[in-house]
């Protein structure tokens, strides 16, 4: 294995990172709490004094993901800092990672880290540290935005998703969105929760009870047309519409399956179109199919019956258009001049 020798031209104007830091804490730490990290031993190497809208504004985090950050990195012991009432940051003390035993002395207990400095506060509730770790697990990056970060505080803080709701709404996403870029994939997010709350899905139960009737519908497609393969999301997306949008029960979509698998080249459209006219009918059980296919039998019966009367209804006289052939009167015949030129054509 060939091994890589590092080397600058340039002037050594750098910020020491201490070798512990990164062999005992940066792999587990996300993207977010790095960067506010490095960014406070930025301002130390220069002895530089800030607050923490210059903090916030220049890493463009919200000042209660700073905050988090700081949190975290207490926890883990890299640092301390103290607070007013206000919750303003008064103090702030990175640990000293150079030193060997500086370990022992990292853990302090989180009753004791309490007592020393009010509990950060957020708009109402903060997303725990672990869900932030777990979604970005199933992402399988950081959180590494502003944006990013508020989406979760959004879902978490004003929308009371609980965890596994949160979770689970996240892989849901990747899943039918793919590996977008995170902007797509943060207002395909929002949009869903969006969507869910107005449905008054508050839980995982909730969301499961709601698919309920759509796993069915799938599950009978598949049956009816022996599709094995998963559905495709155009054939996802009829079923939200006849399940969802249309509220038919499983009996109709049998029914209306049943009649698309008759024909040799069937498919969701002609589906579809078979539950438009059943929904513009305000079908809502079979009954009411069976109406409106008598209904439909008798309009059929009376067109047939109303062009086969239209055949056997004597010809009018046709009036052809005038031209240089027969623009003029035309002279009628009565029945005895048909006979005297029968009689002249027998005589010659």
């Amino acid at each position: 294995m060939c091994r890589i020798g590092i080397k600058t031209k340039g002037k050594k104007q750098y910020t020491l990172v201490p070798n512990r830091f990164i062999d005992q804490y940066m792999s587990d730490a996300n993207g977010s709490y790095l960067k506010v990290y490095f960014f406070l031993l930025r301002y130390l190497s220069d002895g530089q004094d800030f607050s923490m809208s210059e903090l916030a504004d220049r890493m463009d985090y919200a000042e209660k993901d700073i905050l988090r950050a700081l949190r975290y990195w207490e926890k883990k012991g890299v640092l301390e800092f103290t607070q007013d009432k206000e919750g303003n940051l008064l103090t702030l003390d990175l640990t000293d990672l150079t030193e060997e035993d500086a370990a022992k002395e990292l853990p302090v207990s989180d009753f004791k880290r309490k007592a020393a400095r009010p509990e950060p506060v957020c708009d109402t509730s903060c997303p725990p540290e672990s869900l932030t770790e777990k979604v970005e697990r199933t992402l399988q990056r950081p959180l590494a935005s502003k944006k990013e970060l508020d989406l979760l505080h959004f879902l978490y803080d004003e929308l009371k998703f609980p965890e596994d709701l949160i979770l689970y709404l996240y892989q849901y996403a990747l899943e039918r969105s793919g590996r977008t870029p995170a902007k797509n994939l943060n207002r395909y997010i929002e949009t869903v929760a969006m969507e869910w709350n107005l449905a008054g899905i508050a839980s995982l139960a909730d969301l499961q009870q709601k698919n309920e009737p759509f796993k069915k519908a799938a599950e009978l497609y598949r049956r009816v047309f022996s599709w094995r393969e998963a559905l495709n999301e155009s054939q996802n997306a009829y079923l939200r519409k006849w399940v969802t949008d249309w509220s038919f029960s499983q009996e109709i979509l049998e029914e209306a399956f049943r009649r698309a698998a008759q024909k040799p080249t069937s498919n969701c459209r002609y589906i579809d179109a078979i539950l438009n006219k059943w929904h513009e009918g305000n079908v809502q059980t079979l009954e009411d199919v069976q109406t409106l296919d008598k209904a439909h039998e008798e309009r059929v019966k009376n067109l047939e019956n109303s062009q086969k009367t239209e055949r056997l209804r004597p010809v009018s006289k046709r009036t052809a258009a005038p031209n240089q052939f027969n623009d003029f009167d035309q002279r009628e015949y009565t029945k005895e001049d048909w006979a005297e030129i029968e009689r002249i054509m027998l005589q010659n």
